[in-house]
């Protein structure tokens, strides 16, 4: 995210900025998603996956929630550049690690040479917000 918004596209229920400097993992700059109550807002590429494609990224959280029932959520998806849901590759929630800063990678071997959009999308419920932050993504 240390270009800003350049080749991502961002959206936010309540119209903030999601690529923001507050709480980059490395850099100056990270997307930070949700943290008021019913939130939705994204960040997405498109991107055409490599042969033995693996994504990888680091993810932080923090929430008002408590650790037992899930209703804050962050995803990981792939979309068609169409906008249909191809799957969903990683769901974390406010009973997920919180305060730290955690490394994900994922294949995406089963989807080499296509041309896909990747979302990082939070979620929150309408009491208790929680806070998700997504920063050094890459596909290699």
């Amino acid at each position: 995210f240390e270009n800003g918004t350049t080749g991502w596209t961002q959206y936010s229920s309540a119209g903030y900025q999601i690529i923001t400097t507050t709480r980059p993992h490395s850099g100056s700059y990270s997307a930070y998603l949700c943290g008021y109550n019913s939130c939705t807002e994204y960040v997405q590429q498109t991107i055409t996956v490599p042969s033995n494609g693996v994504l990888t990224y680091w993810w932080y959280m923090s929430s008002s929630e408590g650790t037992s029932t899930a209703y804050d959520y962050l995803r990981v998806r792939l979309y068609t550049t169409g906008g249909t849901l191809i799957t969903t590759l990683r769901t974390w929630s406010n009973t997920s690690t919180r305060n730290t800063w955690s490394q994900d990678t994922i294949s995406l071997s089963g989807y080499a040479g296509q041309t896909v959009v990747l979302r990082f999308m939070g979620t929150t419920d309408w009491l208790y917000a929680s806070s998700f932050f997504v920063d050094d993504v890459s596909v290699k």
